[in-house]
């Protein structure tokens, strides 16, 4: 209420921690001596009170496990969780400074190890998944089941309350300071920061779509954030002088533009190719192209502007383009691939310039084509696993030379394109 909170504090020039609690509207604070947080190895990362009785107070790990006490009584007394009802901390692993979640009774918080613990009776007892990634700088859940996590620059979602953890593919500007769900509302969250991935500024952003497109606010660097629902909200930041900035109040409202259907910019020839081959789709919105098998399916078969088939056989196949922002677009856009079985002069073609070899595969970043044959319409195309292109180069000699020490380690695909059709797809793998 307006008069009772609770506050974890550190000791940063002796070590230690204490809670402290304000019966008076932070008047006076009086320090609740049983959660002893005792120096030198005392820390405390973060405190929440369930209600006025029941909170949880989490500090890193001394005496070997976890320090992190309960209270039942408003913290008249405050009894650590024993070490048996918490998975072993791993080797340096800590938390940070309010780097956790809390839906209902069920409390995470993440670690400089990557891991999150989750506790689903107000801190008694604890379980500890991993992410994936190598820390967790922030977690934000918006039900009892579905969350996001950061370590700053990339994201990780949960559908099963943090049993599990994959990746989240997103678009935008994320700042790594502070992620909040925005009570109330589908998928809204919130981002603030002093850096960003994908940005060189500050500023802030959200989402409507649980992360996957994030929306600039401003150029502002806040730091925590804290909303009651999507009119109400806060942040912190830095203060310009003694009366400006420091503090901000909300005052937007969260909301987005649907995209335009996709537009098919698919060359005619990627739309009929031989039998054995696989074909490269181009189509362009105002949002994010994501590619479908079906016109309702909602699994996603790639996302950006060209889709690298799989390896078609004899046949007709319809691929459709989807569109993304902060929400969907109201229709897909079809794409047919014809196969043909190509007898005569398209086998002649063909096999000419089947005979492909590439050294050294896998490679550190450069590697060598080589071909039997070219002509003036050959070239070659290379695609990550996303579908995104990352080079295309025409082939003028039977020995080409790639150049890839500027993407990251791991799987790209290379396309030989002759006549505008397929001839051959083979694996690169970079190391």
């Amino acid at each position: 209420n307006k008069d009772t909170a609770w506050v974890s504090m550190l000791d940063n020039t002796n070590g230690g921690g204490a809670i402290y609690r304000t019966n008076n509207g932070g008047a006076t604070w009086v320090a609740q001596t049983t959660a002893t947080f005792a120096s030198p190895g005392g820390t405390t990362d973060f405190i929440y009170m369930f209600d006025k009785n029941n909170g949880v107070c989490v500090g890193d790990s001394n005496n070997g496990y976890w320090e992190i006490y309960k209270t039942i009584n408003g913290g008249i007394n405050w009894n650590r969780i024993i070490s048996a009802n918490i998975p072993v901390n791993a080797l340096g692993e800590i938390g940070s400074e309010n780097n956790y979640s809390v839906i209902g009774n069920t409390l995470w918080f993440g670690t400089s190890t990557g891991r999150i613990y989750k506790s689903s009776n107000m801190g008694a007892t604890w379980t500890a998944t991993t992410t994936g990634l190598t820390k967790v700088t922030r977690v934000s859940f918006k039900d009892a089941n579905n969350g996001i996590a950061t370590d700053g620059t990339l994201l990780v979602k949960t559908i099963n309350g943090g049993t599990t953890w994959t990746p989240l593919v997103f678009s935008g500007n994320f700042y790594e300071t502070d992620l909040k769900y925005i009570p109330g509302t589908a998928g809204t969250y919130i981002s603030t920061g002093s850096t960003a991935a994908g940005a060189v500024s500050n500023g802030s952003s959200y989402t409507l779509n649980d992360g996957a497109l994030w929306i600039n606010i401003d150029a502002v660097g806040h730091s925590a954030a804290a909303f009651s629902n999507s009119l109400t909200g806060w942040s912190g930041g830095i203060n310009t002088s003694s009366i400006v900035a420091g503090m901000f109040k909300w005052n937007g409202s969260f909301s987005c533009v649907a995209p335009a259907t996709p537009t098919n910019n698919t060359i005619v020839g990627n739309q009929s190719i031989c039998n054995g081959n696989s074909t490269t789709l181009n189509a362009t919105s105002s949002g994010t192209v994501n590619w479908y098998s079906t016109p309702s399916s909602t699994t996603v078969l790639g996302s950006g502007t060209n889709f690298v088939t799989p390896t078609l056989t004899t046949g007709t196949y319809t691929y459709y383009a989807g569109a993304l922002t902060c929400t969907v677009s109201n229709s897909r856009a079809p794409i047919t691939v014809t196969v043909s079985i190509c007898t005569g002069i398209d086998n002649i073609v063909k096999s000419n310039i089947a005979n492909i070899k590439i050294y050294p595969n896998p490679t550190v970043g450069e590697f060598t084509v080589y071909l039997n044959s070219v002509s003036e319409t050959t070239h070659l195309e290379i695609y990550n696993t996303l579908g995104q292109l990352i080079l295309n180069e025409k082939v003028t000699n039977l020995k080409t030379m790639i150049n890839l020490n500027k993407t990251e380690a791991g799987i790209y695909y290379l396309k030989i394109i002759e006549d505008g059709r397929v001839v051959k797809h083979e694996k690169i793998i970079k190391e």
